[in-house]
C-alpha cells in the first residue's frame, strides 16, 4: 500500500514552483562554464575550467564544476596517444646461445666431506 500523497517516487519540487537558490547558481556556473569551455575552443576540461573560475572570482568546487560540465555535455580534449614505431614479431626464431661454457663442477670442487 502506498501511503505517500502522490504516486511513485517522492517528488523533491519546490512548492512555489520556482527553482532553489542552489539550482540558481547552478544555471549561473554553467553558462560561466560554457563561456570558458567556448573561450577555449573546447580544449579545457574541468580542472582548467575550475582554475580559471577560480581567478575570476567565481567561488565553486572542482567536482561541482566537473558535474555541471557533465550535465551539459561538455569535455575537454584529450592528448593524441603515441604511436608505436616498432612492432615486436608475434613468432620469433629462437637464437642459439652464444656462450658455449660447460657449467658443471671439476672433480676437484666436489665437496665429499672425505679430507684426503
Amino acid at each position: 500500500m502506498n501511503s505517500s500523497r502522490s504516486p511513485g517516487p517522492p517528488n523533491y519540487t519546490r512548492r512555489n514552483g520556482l527553482p532553489g537558490p542552489r539550482a540558481v547558481r547552478d544555471a549561473e556556473l554553467t553558462e560561466q562554464i560554457t563561456v570558458v569551455h567556448q573561450r577555449s575552443r573546447g580544449t579545457y576540461g574541468a580542472p582548467r575550467v575550475h582554475a580559471v573560475l577560480q581567478r575570476q572570482g567565481d567561488g565553486c568546487g572542482r567536482r561541482r564544476v566537473a558535474l555541471l560540465m557533465r550535465q551539459d555535455g561538455l569535455a575537454g580534449r584529450h592528448r593524441r596517444r603515441r604511436h608505436r614505431t616498432t612492432v615486436p614479431d608475434p613468432h620469433p626464431v629462437t637464437r642459439p646461445g652464444l656462450v658455449l661454457r660447460d657449467f658443471q663442477p671439476g672433480p676437484a670442487a666436489i665437496d665429499t666431506g672425505l679430507d684426503p
